[in-house]
């Protein structure tokens, strides 16, 4: 099996049981093929045994936990300590994402003009119901803001400026 071209977010939500078993379900999958997984916990920082387990699995798997649950139980609403530990957590979570973000301006195109991009270029498979390589990017695109690969559909300059940085982190 080859290997994936691209990362997913899993995000598990709810009351109740399931969620950790979940998340780590499909960590312990990853890390199977030899793939990185990143779990953030909220509301959860007593030391639960799926940590301890974890600890074996440590090249592939990270978990970080940030904030606690008593104010749940307690029926009240999270003190700031709370919201700083949920703060920081998201904080943490948003580096080790990053997106990329383009805009692109067409000319006007007349009704003819759409149908035959429609029928010749079939765009219903391509995010945003376009292809700027194709025929209506060079007859109509006017300016792009950003990365012109992003729009193609792979930032490439920003994912090898992270993939640099995960594998071959700077040494100061």
């Amino acid at each position: 099996m080859s290997k994936l071209n691209q990362g997913f977010i899993h995000i598990y939500t709810g009351n109740g049981k399931g969620k950790s078993t979940a998340a780590i379900g499909q960590a312990v999958r990853a890390a199977g093929f030899g793939l990185k997984t990143y779990i953030v916990q909220f509301m959860k920082e007593y030391p639960y045994n799926e940590l301890n387990s974890l600890k074996y699995l440590g090249e592939w798997i990270t978990i970080e936990q940030f904030g606690g649950d008593a104010f749940v139980y307690k029926k009240e609403l999270p003190g700031k300590e709370e919201i700083s530990k949920a703060l920081k957590g998201l904080s943490i979570a948003k580096e080790k994402t990053f997106s990329v973000s383009s805009k692109v301006t067409f000319d006007p195109l007349t009704s003819e003009e759409i149908g035959f991009y429609i029928n010749n270029y079939h765009p219903y498979d391509k995010a945003g119901a376009y292809g700027i390589q194709e025929w209506i990017g060079l007859a109509a695109c006017s300016s792009i803001e950003g990365s012109y690969f992003n729009v193609v559909g792979l930032p490439v300059r920003t994912l090898y400026r992270e993939l640099q940085e995960f594998i071959c982190p700077p040494t100061i």
